[in-house]
């Protein structure tokens, strides 16, 4: 990821990062993640873990 971030700036781009629980992708979601890659030229999302989902998010549990 560094070696694509330095090619990125090189070009004189932004590189935009966020991050979030997407553990149950919806509209919002896909909402947010477009505005946040309008924010720059290259987006960068980094996922949380499922336990620090299932620690931060208050569901159900749910089997499969």
């Amino acid at each position: 990821m560094r070696a694509e971030r330095d090619r990125i700036v090189a070009q004189g781009k932004t590189l935009v990062f966020t991050n979030g629980c997407f553990d149950i992708l919806h509209r919002g979601h896909v909402t947010y993640l477009t505005f946040a890659r309008n924010q720059g030229d290259a987006l960068v999302v980094g996922l949380n873990t499922d336990a620090s989902v299932k620690a931060n998010k208050d569901r159900p549990a749910y089997q499969l």
